[in-house]
């Protein structure tokens, strides 16, 4: 466990390291992070995408410009969903890493 230590006004927090077990555990619940963003960005595409083909409907944007947009919506959850595998990937090699 850790063992506080007091030098004057400070506390130190020694913590060991942590085992293989600790490790794999702490990368499960990377991934389980991970797919809880991608399902929230997941819902906003679906409430954006649901919002722009209503426009369309109502003829508030043209069917043109409905396609130029789900294809940008398309492009930025493209983008995110590469950062979120990135920024996993790099956290999982961390995590692994004695």
């Amino acid at each position: 466990g850790m063992q506080p230590n007091t030098a004057g006004t400070s506390i130190r927090l020694i913590m060991p390291p942590m085992t293989e077990e600790t490790r794999k555990n702490m990368v499960k619940l990377i991934k389980q992070k991970e797919e809880v963003t991608r399902i929230g960005i997941r819902n906003v595409r679906e409430k954006v995408k649901t919002l722009v083909t209503n426009d369309e409907k109502n003829k508030a944007i043209s069917e043109d410009e409905k396609h130029r947009e789900l294809e940008k919506l398309d492009k930025a959850v493209a983008e995110w969903n590469a950062k979120i595998e990135s920024m996993t990937s790099a956290k999982e090699k961390e995590v692994m890493t004695i």
